[in-house]
């Protein structure tokens, strides 16, 4: 699609969330940037350098798309803070925990609150909220449960891997 239509933000999204999913992060950065440059924002490009290892710089990035897209400056600041000061005094997990507890309150879907939850270790929790949206037919879970790096905390839970059966993502046995 990118090919056929080189400015398509919508293209250059998929594009991007597929780098994500297969781990090819300088390519997804570089997608990310040119989707933002085509006017997407920053918000891929905050995902992009968050799932490359990029924290720091994801939360900038996140604090001026927050911004752009109409969040209060002062909330979009506060939670960059918080954010910065977890990753600085505790480390990554601390910063993975700190994000959930931003979600939470902004409200997020059980899928969300689910990735979140994962990538912050949580896995009993993720994979409770992973029920109740399978239970609920929320359509995002099928997204990128299957390879989404948010989700390799659980990829070796049998409850993971069985939700996987049942939603016919479990990969194929060559």
């Amino acid at each position: 699609a990118v090919n056929l239509k080189p400015h398509s933000v919508t293209a250059n999204r998929f594009l991007l969330a597929g780098l994500i999913n297969a781990r090819r992060c300088s390519e997804a950065l570089s997608t990310a940037r040119k989707s933002a440059a085509l006017g997407d924002r920053l918000g891929l490009v905050s995902e992009a350098l968050l799932w490359c290892g990029q924290i720091e710089e994801s939360i900038t990035a996140n604090e001026q798309w927050a911004v752009a897209a109409g969040r209060s400056g002062d909330d979009a600041r506060s939670e960059a803070s918080e954010l910065r000061r977890a990753l600085q005094e505790e480390e990554v997990a601390a910063f993975w925990n700190k994000r959930l507890e931003i979600m939470r309150r902004q409200g997020g879907n059980a899928v969300e609150l689910a990735g979140a939850c994962a990538a912050a270790g949580r896995v009993e929790e993720s994979l409770d909220l992973l029920d109740q949206a399978y239970r609920s037919h929320l359509d995002l879970l099928v997204w990128d449960l299957a390879s989404h790096p948010k989700w390799d905390n659980l990829r070796n839970q049998p409850r993971f891997q069985e939700l996987l059966r049942n939603l016919k993502l479990e990969p194929v046995q060559k």
